[in-house]
């Protein structure tokens, strides 16, 4: 869904392997969190998933630098967007509105508590 749906990535994302996808990603949250919490994470937000997986792409790919940082996130919030519009039509947009928030939530949290995620190179 996610390059239907015109989601924001590298050039180099569409051209990955599922094998290195796969790899990468490891749901919502970083490793430093049990999988267990990750896992729980990942069944909450799991309408988000594509935008997820680009997330955990750009940690691993990008350059670490403050600019890249803010753009990591700021695409998790546009990918997020991005998603509810094309899960919900515009008649359910209070459901749309409310994943809209459930977007801004994320990525709060992964400006929040992702930021050594990124730094240091592990997988958010």
């Amino acid at each position: 869904n996610a390059e239907k749906w015109g989601l924001e990535a590298d050039d180099h994302f569409w051209q990955a392997a599922i094998v290195e996808l796969t790899a990468i990603y490891n749901g919502c949250g970083p490793d430093w969190l049990p999988a267990w919490v990750r896992k729980i994470l990942t069944y909450i937000f799991v309408y988000f998933e594509e935008a997820f997986l680009i997330h955990d792409y750009d940690c691993v790919k990008l350059k670490k630098t403050e600019k890249n940082f803010v753009l990591w996130n700021g695409r998790l919030l546009r990918n997020c967007k991005t998603v509810a519009v094309m899960r919900w039509p515009w008649w359910r947009i209070v459901t749309r509105w409310k994943y809209y928030g459930r977007a801004k939530l994320v990525t709060w949290a992964c400006r929040r508590w992702g930021r050594t995620a990124f730094f240091n190179g592990v997988k958010e």
